[in-house]
């Protein structure tokens, strides 16, 4: 039952907000539900925080924790993004989906944080870097390949850059 759960992780985080469980669970689902972006932001960069220095938990290899750490830290850097990228807050959008990319493993997640890094540079008019993501979203094969590609060009046309 999510609504039990989540009353769950609200609760243990009341008490204390060092759970980056109860921290992940509660940016998700706030996320998913569009409920409370300031609360999100600052319970995503709180768990971003505690994992960078968290260590692992009894009976997981380094090897495991290492990349459940890197997915879960790529998550909450892509949930901050799309939370600025969805208010036009651009620049704040692109510090965060740069911190993300090179945490991706899954093509498809990389691919869409692409194409939201070309739209918000794009957005603040540096056309070059609007490209240059773009292209390495045209790169990757998948739904977003052949748009990515085409506003590569029209960037290029409008901005006269060969």
């Amino acid at each position: 039952d999510m609504e039990k759960t989540l009353a769950a992780a609200e609760k243990i985080l009341s008490h204390n907000e060092s759970r980056e469980d109860a921290l992940l669970f509660v940016v998700e689902v706030n996320f998913n539900r569009k409920k409370d972006p300031k609360r999100t932001l600052a319970l995503a960069a709180k768990f971003i925080d505690r994992m960078t220095a968290a260590p692992p938990p009894e009976g997981v290899s380094e090897h495991d924790w290492a990349q459940a750490k890197t997915k879960n830290i790529a998550r909450a850097h892509y949930i901050i993004g799309r939370i600025y990228f969805d208010s036009e807050q651009w620049p704040s959008a692109d510090r965060a989906f740069r911190g993300a990319l090179p945490l991706i493993g899954d093509d498809q997640l990389r691919a869409a944080v692409l194409n939201d890094l070309a739209w918000a540079n794009y957005r603040m008019q540096k056309a070059i870097e609007a490209v240059k993501f773009y292209g390495l979203c045209a790169a990757i094969r998948g739904p977003l390949q052949d748009q990515a590609s085409k506003s590569a060009l029209s960037i290029k046309a409008e901005y006269h850059l060969q």
